[in-house]
């Protein structure tokens, strides 16, 4: 079913002066597999033990898409060239690895030392093929331009320690530091488009102590039922094929975006104090954070230096990003068959990218109800709310939506039968309105629409869930359970 799009363009004295409606057909292909390995090997010593594990996944898809746009100026009449119509032929193949290794030798009960190195690596062969209709010559032409051939590599190598233990006054403690080297190549197999890619480090001695990230977290048992955490930890952010290409990517005429392939990680520091208390079957936990992004990646909106009426989106490293606040979460649960989350988070911040500064603050929430109904049906019904939050350059506005979903399970819990809603009322928008003095534009994207989904989940064997093991040793608060596969 064509999936239907109106627009209009206003004048700076908001008279319409075109309109039009873009009709959309698509058709999407996935094909995924995924084998993986194991192997540990046991020591005399209690809690000892080294653990490898591999995993390759490789698939493909594709992407074919038609779209008629018909415009009309502000008195009604149709255009010039319309309606204009564009023939997208886009695939993929891909594959991916990771190797991992994992070593823990106990000092006592209450000290370990781990440590392990970890590789990831991708390779990705990806076109999109756009092919406006041309009416001199009555067919469709591929334009260079706005289409992407590409081979894309990718790779991260990382190697982590960490030291744990507990001290007096009941204070346990775990600090960490990891190494990480990545690097992405994208060669293009267009005339008129350029290669891209970063690595990093780059080899200077700079480079190299900005590869370092340390971690540190402490806790401590205030009773029986309360516990306060201080964290400290450095992280990265790499940027993306899509934010590194330098070709143009469409969807409209009046709007592009052109990646950067100057592009380069961003580096986060956070701090974080939370309080987790638990009463009866209940908890609370409270956590004061603050946050702090170097050479944060933000897209970056301008005028076209050959239209102005045409906005290019890029992305750039921009100064930083400071965002503090407090979030909360509460869990309940009433008898055996409700539970109940709920969360609010509020933040302040401030981000520089460019010449843009822009301060600001937000709200989010969270809610989540699942009740357990007779013959071993359970229902799950989860919303949330996304406040308007400032952007360097304008304005995101907020969003509610809510998913619905609904499960049976089977043969004593051994499988179970999921039916899902999302989105129930396809309110899901992402509005940024981009308010600058030389244009004023509000666009509307959708990450995906509402839809169904029926899964049917029928284990075989015995999971293990070290196949599952992270370096990151982080302790995680307990999160609602989720059956709606998101």
């Amino acid at each position: 079913m064509p999936n239907a799009q109106t627009y209009e363009y206003l004048s700076p004295s908001l008279k319409k002066t075109e309109y039009g409606t873009r009709l959309t057909n698509s058709e999407n292909t996935f094909l995924r597999n995924n084998v993986e390995t194991r192997w540990s090997k046991s020591y005399a010593k209690k809690n000892k033990s080294l653990v490898t594990s591999a995993n390759y996944s490789w698939g493909s898809g594709t992407n074919i898409s038609d779209w008629n746009t018909t415009g009309y100026n502000g008195e009604g009449i149709l255009l010039s060239g319309n309606p204009e119509l564009v023939d997208i032929k886009g695939a993929n193949k891909n594959g991916q690895g990771v190797f991992q290794m994992d070593y823990v030798n106990p000092i006592n009960d209450s000290t370990k030392i781990e440590m392990g190195v970890r590789s990831f690596w991708s390779d990705r062969d990806q076109t999109y093929f756009y092919s406006p209709f041309d009416y001199n010559s009555n067919s469709y032409v591929l334009s260079n331009q706005f289409s992407q051939d590409n081979t894309i590599t990718e790779s991260i190598n990382a190697a982590y320690i960490t030291y744990s233990g507990k001290l007096k006054n009941q204070i346990s403690f775990q600090g960490g530091l990891r190494f990480e080297q990545s690097q992405m190549t994208g060669k293009t197999q267009l005339g008129g488009t350029s290669d891209f890619g970063y690595s990093y480090p780059k080899g200077n001695t700079k480079d190299l102590l900005r590869s370092l990230f340390p971690a540190l977290y402490l806790s401590k048992n205030l009773n029986a039922n309360t516990k306060l955490g201080l964290n400290f930890s450095r992280k990265v952010q790499r940027p993306n094929f899509r934010q590194l290409m330098p070709g143009i990517q469409s969807n409209d005429k009046q709007n592009i975006t052109i990646g950067n392939p100057y592009l380069q990680p961003e580096f986060i520091n956070l701090a974080e104090l939370n309080l987790n208390k638990v009463f009866g079957q209940n908890n609370w936990l409270s956590t004061l954070y603050l946050s702090n992004e170097t050479n944060t990646i933000k897209p970056l909106v301008q005028s076209s230096d050959t239209d102005p009426t045409v906005l290019v989106t890029t992305y750039v490293n921009g100064t930083n990003e400071l965002t503090y606040g407090l979030d909360n979460t509460l869990r309940l649960t009433f008898s055996k068959n409700l539970d109940i989350m709920l969360n609010a988070n509020v933040f302040k911040f401030n981000v520089t990218v460019d010449t843009f500064t822009n301060v600001g603050s937000a709200a989010n929430a969270k809610a989540s109800i699942s009740y357990k109904l007779p013959s071993n049906y359970t229902i799950q019904l989860n919303g949330a709310y996304e406040g308007n939050r400032p952007i360097p350059q304008g304005n995101r506005q907020g969003i509610a939506f809510m998913d619905l979903a609904l499960k049976k399970s089977l043969f004593n819990n051994a499988a179970n039968i999921t039916f899902s809603v999302s989105d129930i009322f396809n309110s899901r928008k992402d509005i940024t309105i981009y308010n600058q003095p030389t244009y004023l534009q509000e666009s509307m994207r959708r990450r995906e629409t509402r839809y169904f989904r029926v899964t049917v989940q029928i284990p075989f064997g015995k999971a293990d869930a070290t196949l599952f093991r992270k370096s990151n040793k982080r302790p995680e608060a307990q999160v609602q359970p989720d059956f709606m596969g998101s």
